[in-house]
């Protein structure tokens, strides 16, 4: 086994470059359960404000014993207009499955980790996000018109103020699967920001 080109070799020839639509995101992830069984495996971690199920995958070398892995969770799409995030999720999934049995890299990975990848957290904003303009806001917020990066920050107060649904959701699937790392990929157009863990600035890196 050797490794290849990861740069050149992602952009697989066999696959048509495009911008996946809110509907054709699920279809891509159960196509990726359907190529890779035992490998790959999708779960709804909850719902939307529209009832929408929040879909995630699930990627390791052997999902009979993945629940003794360390668990990584990836995150995109928590504003509806940032579909370069929720594309290059995809592309990644799509990549580790494709290749886990080329490259020596990714094989220890999938065999040392549990990854989850939920590639688009506001289902219901990215219905109404503008194809091709980068520099729109819209789709940006929730149903109820909600920042869901802010209701991250902002948390219920067990009064009367809740979170919305989507974090909510976030937060059981946090709870119930404790990962190790949890990493939120934000970014529309060519910056793609990438939190920084470095010294006690928590502000995104942009790449």
């Amino acid at each position: 086994m050797q490794r290849t080109n990861v740069v050149l070799d992602s952009l697989d020839a066999q696959e048509n470059l495009k911008y996946h639509n809110e509907g054709e995101i699920g279809a891509f992830l159960t196509a990726m359960k359907q190529t890779y069984p035992g490998k790959a495996r999708t779960y709804p971690i909850g719902e939307t404000v529209n009832k929408k199920p929040l879909l995630a995958i699930e990627l390791s070398d052997d999902l009979e014993t993945s629940h003794l892995q360390p668990a990584i969770q990836v995150i995109a799409g928590v504003h509806g207009n940032e579909v370069v995030s929720t594309e290059i999720l995809l592309r990644l999934a799509n990549f580790l499955l494709s290749h886990h049995k080329l490259d020596d890299e990714i094989n220890r990975i999938l065999r040392a980790f549990s990854i989850h990848i939920l590639p688009s957290l506001n289902r219901d904003g990215i219905v109404q996000a503008k194809r091709g303009n980068c520099s729109s806001s819209v789709g940006m917020l929730n149903a109820h018109a909600v920042d869901l990066e802010n209701d991250f920050e902002r948390g219920g107060d067990g009064v009367g103020t809740k979170n919305e649904a989507e974090t909510e959701s976030v937060k059981k699937w946090m709870d119930e699967k404790q990962f190790i790392l949890s990493l939120d990929l934000g970014g529309k157009d060519e910056n793609i920001h990438i939190p920084s863990i470095h010294g006690e600035d928590s502000s995104a890196e942009q790449r």
